[in-house]
């Protein structure tokens, strides 16, 4: 939370941009695709834990500041620089998981989440194109294409909703929580549901 607050604070831009360097209270450099897309998995992750749905929408806003600025329609992935950003030669598209999966399956898993949590079927359509894009790669060579074949999954057999209401909520997911489930979005509310 401390670290989450930082970043929203300090590093996130009134326009749902986000600046990567950080020094003497100055924040500079603006950020690339894997900045946004690695801080869209933490919010939803701290929001799956905390279930305040604040960081649920700021992980949904920035989201959408990245379709806007590294979209690339033709190819329907994402560049790793925004258009913002001072021209290069080429803009790369980074593709590949490595040790540290790939900006643009990290971001296709963020749109996949968003897009079932919100009913937002932008986000689900161009999570299915982008990853039946990779497709190919991921079923040739998954250990390098691991984030993306987890994606494929999805599209197969789409993850369990599971949806936890009341003032025990954290208590519940806390059990949920003692198993391994990663087939599982959560959802949730400190309140009592309204009919």
């Amino acid at each position: 939370l401390r670290c989450a607050s930082f970043i929203q604070s300090k590093m996130l831009q009134a326009d749902y941009s986000l600046l990567r360097n950080y020094k003497n209270g100055r924040v500079t450099i603006g950020g690339f695709l894997d900045d946004y897309s690695f801080t869209c998995e933490a919010f939803i992750a701290l929001y799956e834990v905390t279930f305040n749905e604040h960081w649920l929408r700021q992980a949904k806003h920035i989201a959408d500041y990245v379709i806007q600025h590294f979209y690339n329609l033709n190819t329907g992935l994402f560049f790793y620089t925004s258009i913002t950003d001072e021209p290069l030669i080429a803009r790369k598209t980074e593709m590949s998981d490595n040790v540290i999966p790939s900006s643009n399956s990290s971001m296709t898993k963020v749109l996949f989440y968003l897009g079932t949590v919100f009913d937002e079927p932008q986000y689900l359509e161009k999570a299915k194109r982008a990853t039946l894009n990779m497709q190919a790669n991921a079923l040739a060579n998954p250990a390098f294409f691991a984030n993306w074949a987890i994606l494929l999954d999805y599209l197969i057999e789409p993850p369990f909703e599971v949806a936890i209401a009341g003032e025990e909520a954290l208590a519940f997911k806390t059990q949920f929580d003692l198993q391994f489930m990663p087939h599982c979005i959560f959802m949730g509310s400190t309140q009592s549901p309204t009919a």
